[in-house]
């Protein structure tokens, strides 16, 4: 049997100028390195959540979802006190994302208009509205999906009562902080 000597040969500087110089815009053999590490952290973290959290782990298939009737007599509620409570709830949140929307604008305008200068103070205060404003339009679109679903009477896939089937056939993203 023959062993057979591979040349390697060491790189010269040029080579290895060149490889850091690469390594700091692409820095490959470092992110090998550390998907290398973060795969077995990664593993070990779910196994120990799979112990942690065994009733989450299912293998059955999602349970089918039920019609409008069977979803409303669930509530407890007639559709009657169902819509009024989604109404107050929608009017609620669409307050509160105008009373953190409207403040954005006049806290970001009034230095330039006072001839002064903006603060880091003043942007920080502008995205923590902002912000906010962000969350009350996206409760405001989740009331305004369940108004829609129950109006329609439309709940499941087979009804096309889908977030997707509502964002489809109305104008969702204006509806859910408009008065409408």
């Amino acid at each position: 049997m023959t062993l057979e000597k591979t040349v390697t040969r060491k790189k010269g500087l040029p080579g290895r100028i060149t490889r850091g110089l690469l390594s700091i815009f692409l820095p490959l053999q470092e992110t090998k390195w550390y998907l290398r590490a973060a795969r077995h952290m990664t593993s070990r973290n779910i196994e120990r959540m799979r112990d942690a959290f065994p009733e989450l782990i299912t293998d059955d298939k999602p349970p089918a979802s039920p019609d409008w009737e069977k979803a409303v007599a669930e509530s407890g509620c007639t559709p009657a006190q169902l819509d009024k409570g989604y109404v107050s709830q929608r009017r609620r949140w669409r307050v509160l994302f105008w009373l953190m929307a409207i403040p954005v604008p006049l806290a970001a305008l009034t230095p330039f208009i006072i001839g002064g200068s903006i603060s880091a103070h003043q942007i920080s205060t502008c995205v923590v509205l902002f912000s906010g404003a962000g969350v009350a339009w996206s409760k405001a679109l989740i009331v305004t999906y369940r108004l829609w679903q129950l109006r329609n009477r439309r709940v499941s896939l087979a009804e096309r009562g889908t977030f997707q089937h509502f964002m489809a056939e109305t104008h969702a993203v204006r509806d859910a902080i408009l008065g409408k």
